[in-house]
């Protein structure tokens, strides 16, 4: 598959899935976060990347300027989302329970 055409396939299930969407703002922030941190400021400096080619390359459509893991509703989704997802394990963890225990009887 094209990369071109790799990227925008991934843009469009990231449009489709909220939660795949959310995972990969996170990644975006906690990339830019990691490079901010490099030792070499000379070499690696954040003013010098171009942002919304960075952004695409994690299948994000598009970038703001402002902070987003500061924004009320970024939190608020991202909370709801780690909270079905721990439920999902949760659901999951005591149904393989339930089966193990009806094999040994």
């Amino acid at each position: 598959m094209d990369p071109v055409e790799y990227l925008h396939s991934l843009i469009k299930v990231l449009l489709r899935d909220k939660d795949k969407y959310l995972m990969a703002r996170r990644a975006y922030v906690s990339n830019l976060r990691a490079y901010g941190q490099l030792r070499d400021k000379d070499i690696f400096k954040v003013k010098n990347l171009n942002l919304k080619l960075l952004s695409k390359s994690f299948g994000l459509s598009s970038v703001s300027a402002k902070s987003e893991t500061t924004q009320n509703s970024y939190m608020e989704e991202l909370k709801k989302t780690n909270f079905n997802k721990m439920r999902e394990i949760k659901l999951q963890n005591s149904f393989a329970k339930k089966i193990i225990g009806t094999r040994r009887a």
